[in-house]
């Protein structure tokens, strides 16, 4: 038996200094003095279950220009993040069960953290979802709004995708902003000749989100569907999310520690959609986390080569920045330190919650002998850093965040039983992630 000796493991049930035994990539026993060799000296760190970061693009295939499944999943393995979800945005889209099979003999080429995938739901391919659930897609993502490279849903096409998805049992997650109240704003912007990133904020105000919203609890409750509302960011929407038992609502790492004086700031570098948001909502989200309405915290990880940032006009600029690495970094500064956060919510919000939500719970997200993978997150929840590019694993790698203060460092990981990232040192190789 390989040990992790005398850390103080916290998990949702409490904290506790003990040893973690590790048996064939599996927890085996947690208890004092147990008898074993050595894996890894955890005294005065903290041990967290291996966050799992339910919501990344980590690309590959046609964007492997932007990142990739080694370089983006380092990065996560460096923020203590050993398994990840991926989104279906990738080229070609993963839509069908064609394209989900070939998703998955690309990633696990590649991956150094363990995965499990989404599939896409657009306009016509509800005939697909079966096949792509059998082939394991934890869940269905689609959007409400027109995007690049991704077909939106209207009303008419989710109403289906969302019957279906319940038939299946899978959740169905949503990109929730209005396409009609976008797309007008969007068009009066641009004939007024406006290219600045107040006028992207202005076009994806909070109301486009909220009517979305409301829109997918309304259509999920006709359906029997389990709605997750990704990435939420609109106050209004909080208690008609929190009132709703079949729908989930998500947070993103990025709207929680960047606000809309962020966005005017860094412009193109700073573009989300929705978009970066004034302080009170930001806020609000904060106290959607610690009362339970927002249940769960994903890094978001868009990966974009800099041209696609550095433009002139906000319209031309890809969504969302490079986060795997410093998501759940962040969310223990912010969240723990900052505002109280118990450390035993932050394991839920970090990898407990979204485990159970995706069907693979106690597997990850817990610390259960012999029920759970030996993927572990060791911290030192004093030590201060600042983010700096020249730390990040990222194959692009640069962040509008730059500079930020952080309190709370991963110094190790461990996956399945292995050390694979310890005092700034990638240690695992290219194909040794699994599918889950």
């Amino acid at each position: 038996m390989n040990v992790v000796r005398g850390g103080t493991v916290v998990t949702e049930a409490g904290t506790a200094v003990l040893d973690v035994g590790i048996v064939d990539g599996r927890i085996a026993a947690l208890g004092a003095d147990l008898d074993g060799e050595e894996l890894y000296d955890a005294r005065g760190l903290h041990v967290f279950p291996g966050f799992f970061d339910a919501h990344v693009h980590f690309c590959d295939e046609g964007q492997a220009d932007w990142e990739d499944f080694t370089t983006a999943g380092r990065a996560a393995l460096a923020g203590g993040t050993t398994t990840v979800m991926d989104m279906p945005l990738n080229d070609p889209m993963t839509i069908t069960t064609e394209a989900f099979a070939n998703r998955l003999r690309v990633v696990g080429e590649k991956a150094v953290t363990d995965f499990a995938l989404w599939a896409g739901c657009v306009p016509g391919n509800v005939t697909e979802m079966e096949g792509m659930r059998d082939l394991g897609a934890r869940a269905f993502k689609a959007f409400m709004i027109r995007t690049p490279g991704y077909v939106h849903c209207d009303t008419g096409d989710l109403l289906e995708a969302m019957r279906e998805a319940a038939r299946l049992d899978r959740p169905l997650g949503v990109h929730a902003e209005s396409d009609d109240i976008v797309r007008v704003r969007t068009e009066r912007m641009q004939a007024e000749g406006r290219t600045d990133a107040a006028a992207h904020a202005w076009a994806h105000d909070e109301f486009s989100e909220y009517e979305a919203i409301h829109r997918a609890i309304a259509l999920a409750g006709e359906t029997g569907c389990r709605l997750h509302v990704l990435h939420v960011n609109a106050r209004a929407a909080l208690p008609e999310i929190a009132a709703a038992a079949h729908v989930v609502g998500e947070a993103q790492v990025g709207f929680l520690t960047m606000d809309e004086e962020d966005y005017l700031r860094h412009g193109p570098w700073a573009r989300f959609s929705p978009p970066l948001r004034k302080r009170e909502t930001v806020e609000r989200l904060w106290q959607a986390l610690a009362e339970g309405v927002l249940e769960y915290v994903i890094s978001d990880h868009s990966g974009y080569s800099p041209e696609l940032k550095d433009v002139a006009s906000i319209w031309d600029a890809a969504d969302g920045i490079p986060t795997a690495q410093t998501c759940y970094p962040l969310l223990l500064s912010e969240g723990v330190h900052a505002r109280g956060i118990s450390l035993k919510r932050f394991v839920s919000l970090s990898s407990a919650r979204a485990a159970h939500l995706y069907g693979l719970y106690p597997r990850k997200g817990a610390l259960m002998p012999g029920r759970s993978d030996a993927d572990l997150a060791l911290v030192d929840l004093e030590r201060s850093w600042t983010i700096a590019e020249d730390d990040l694993f990222y194959k692009n790698p640069w962040t509008p965040q730059t500079g930020l203060a952080v309190k709370g460092a991963v110094i190790a990981t461990v996956r399945r039983g292995e050390v694979v990232f310890a005092e700034g040192r990638i240690l695992a190789e290219p194909g040794t992630g699994v599918h889950v």
